[in-house]
């Protein structure tokens, strides 16, 4: 179904140039990202800015290579779209074992700290990947404008619906908020 592979593209498109984009709007929130990676994850300080660039670089390219129409290299953005999100999920898994309260930075200046619901919407865009390789060997066939139109609209729902997903109260309950200064760590006694 051609409306899949088209939703799977739009979906990737949005969520990471917003994710990449929102790294790299300004010096601020570039270090804000670099910072939140080393509490993350406990790399050290002197190499998490090199980190930082490098998923910014390849969120940013998920993002051009949705844009090409070669099966070939589609197929390399979704299993970079995969790979990337994998990732973000061990580092999201790992500082919610170690009871580390780190603000998601995943799309900006969010005070949020990391929490399960950013693992779960981790595994659903890597569904979204992987719907989008299923699909390549329909790719690209036309689309009716009308079906194109409804297809990109449901696809940028679907697409806000989980960049705020950690935000939607009735489906994780409250959303704890990081006071600046607070600890980060969670002492579990």
């Amino acid at each position: 179904m051609p409306e899949l592979a088209m939703a799977s593209r739009t979906v990737l498109v949005i969520v990471f140039l917003l994710s990449a984009s929102s790294k790299v709007r300004s010096r601020g929130a570039f270090a804000e990202f670099v910072a939140s990676l080393v509490s993350l994850t406990g790399l050290p300080t002197q190499r998490a800015p090199a980190v930082a660039a490098v998923v910014a670089t390849g969120e940013m390219t998920v993002v051009v290579l949705m844009f090409v129409p070669a099966p070939p290299v589609a197929l390399a953005g979704f299993l970079l779209a995969a790979f990337l999100l994998a990732a973000f999920t061990v580092a999201i898994i790992n500082a919610i074992r170690r009871a580390v309260l780190v603000p998601c930075r995943c799309f900006g200046g969010s005070t949020n700290p990391i929490r399960p619901t950013d693992g779960v919407r981790n595994l659903i865009l890597m569904g979204v990947a992987g719907v989008g390789c299923a699909n390549l060997r329909i790719w690209p066939i036309p689309i009716p404008l009308g079906s194109l139109l409804i297809t990109v609209f449901a696809a940028g729902v679907v697409s806000w619906w989980l960049i705020n997903l950690a935000d939607v109260k009735w489906l994780v309950g409250s959303t704890p908020v990081l006071a600046p200064g607070a600890p980060t760590r969670l002492d579990i006694n």
